[in-house]
């Protein structure tokens, strides 16, 4: 798991279930260059956002590097033991 500090708001990408306008918005995005940062819905956690940089952007050489720690999906599925 990683994150970094940023100054700058997210663009909004509307959540579209069909996988080739999914991917023509996010090429135009990116192509684009008019933001940084993308906010789009989680394909898993429809409750969550994932934010997505960049790197075509000209402020996307200023970011600094990620911090990041061990982060298991293993002991997130576990389910503690269940008494008898």
């Amino acid at each position: 798991m990683g994150w970094t500090d940023v100054d700058h708001e997210p663009e909004d990408i509307a959540f579209e279930k069909d996988a080739a306008e999914k991917r023509r918005l996010g090429d135009a995005w990116l192509n684009s260059r008019r933001t940084l940062l993308a906010r789009v819905q989680s394909a898993v956690l429809p409750e969550a956002s994932i934010i997505l940089m960049n790197p075509r952007h000209s402020a996307a050489a200023e970011i600094a590097p990620l911090k990041t720690r061990p982060f298991s999906f293993k002991k997130c599925l576990e389910l503690p033991p269940f008494p008898s």
